[in-house]
């Protein structure tokens, strides 16, 4: 369950015309708090930096391009492309490919454990001035409660966003479209496919979805927090329960999964102390908090932004590894 799951739901949210024409913008994203942060920061500079990526649009094709990584969807030939700049190497797997990986993860979660999701949005009514646009705020959870079979334990844990919309900000719309069409492909709708089996999922996402498009606009901020259910919000105005947080449902998940979620499924370390966290970062409880900035907004795109380097060598997609 990636963090970044909540911008494409966003996008694939908003309405927008059916014609994709160029666009790009920037993305800037930093780890900002949480319990991991000041771990995360001795291991690494990257990950105590910020970490910048464009995003393309052309034609039929979006790319997402940093200093390390590419990737490239391409709607006409329904593949999903990923590159490793710093490797040299690229994975290719096709929408089908993809799609039956999520259900083989649906189905691995389900054999030792009893995984429950609920999704909620809510306008919060709050505006603000962000990097000179007049935005507009939407707060979402979703939480995910698991139980084991045999120890019969229980843990949840949620990922928060706080998201802020700009309205009139042009050829935003090219973006929504892209993704509405590419969850057309992959099956990725409301209360269908991926969410069958999972009626409250279906029902949250639905209303969720509904709530974000009202915004009709590009996300311009997003703050997310992920952690145990419970957890202070990821920012001051993000109205979340205020409760003792409850155990971790990584610990659960993490052996069914073989440790694909990014490491929840171990045995979580005693926060770092205060002095090893990120300037300006806040304990809120939580295991890890996102800042993502959207700028540069533009009706244009680069062509070679698509391109995987000459000599780079195919490898099997990580996905595909998923049986």
């Amino acid at each position: 369950m990636g963090i970044r799951t909540f911008t494409v739901c966003a996008a694939v949210a908003i309405g927008a015309p059916s014609l994709f024409a160029d666009f790009s913008y920037r993305e800037t994203s930093q780890i900002t708090g949480g319990a991991m942060a000041g771990m995360m920061k001795l291991v690494s500079k990257q990950s105590r930096g910020e970490t910048e990526t464009t995003v393309a649009l052309k034609g039929n094709k979006m790319a997402r391009r940093s200093a390390a990584h590419l990737n490239v969807i391409d709607l006409d030939a329904r593949t999903i492309t990923d590159v490793d700049l710093e490797k040299k190497t690229y994975a290719v797997m096709t929408f089908d490919e993809m799609k039956q990986a999520m259900e083989n993860l649906s189905k691995k979660m389900k054999q030792n454990n009893d995984v429950q999701f609920k999704v909620s949005a809510d306008a919060t009514g709050k505006t603000k001035q962000i990097a000179g646009f007049d935005a507009k705020e939407i707060v979402m959870r979703m939480t995910m409660e698991a139980t084991d079979a045999k120890s019969k334990q229980s843990g949840a844990m949620s990922v928060v966003t706080d998201l802020w919309f700009a309205e009139n900000v042009p050829g935003y719309a090219e973006v929504a479209a892209f993704y509405r069409k590419m969850a057309e492909q992959m099956n990725w709708t409301p209360g269908g496919g991926m969410f069958a089996s999972q009626p409250q999922m279906a029902k949250g996402m639905t209303e969720a979805f509904k709530e974000i498009a009202k915004m009709n606009g590009a996300p311009v901020l997003q703050i997310v927090a992920m952690g145990p259910d419970g957890m202070a919000p990821p920012s001051a105005d993000a109205p979340v329960k205020q409760e003792g947080p409850k155990p971790s449902a990584g610990s659960i998940l993490g052996g069914a999964l073989g440790g694909r979620l990014g490491g929840l499924g171990r045995k979580k370390a005693d926060p770092p102390p205060q002095d090893q966290a990120p300037a300006g970062a806040q304990p809120t409880g939580s295991m890890i908090e996102m800042r993502m900035e959207y700028s540069g907004f533009a009706t244009t795109a680069d062509a070679s932004m698509f391109d995987i380097p000459a000599g780079f060598k195919q490898v099997e997609h990580e996905m595909k590894k998923i049986k």
